[in-house]
């Protein structure tokens, strides 16, 4: 994911987090869209973090 969608789908999520919490906890639809952006940014967080990882310590194929 580039750096411009994980900017979007963050200010997707966070659309989403304030409509449910405008709502008190009663616009389901919302609840269920922002859990899915959650769950796509999570996502990402991990791939980059072991990218990262990856590349500050390269693995040695002998």
């Amino acid at each position: 994911m580039k750096a411009k969608e994980f900017y979007n789908t963050v200010v997707e999520m966070r659309k989403f987090q304030r409509q449910y919490a405008r709502s008190n906890g009663r616009d389901s639809k919302a609840r269920q869209y922002a859990r899915q952006y959650e769950q796509i940014i999570d996502h990402e967080i991990k791939r980059v973090e072991l990218v990262t990882k990856e590349q500050l310590a390269p693995r040695l194929d002998i």
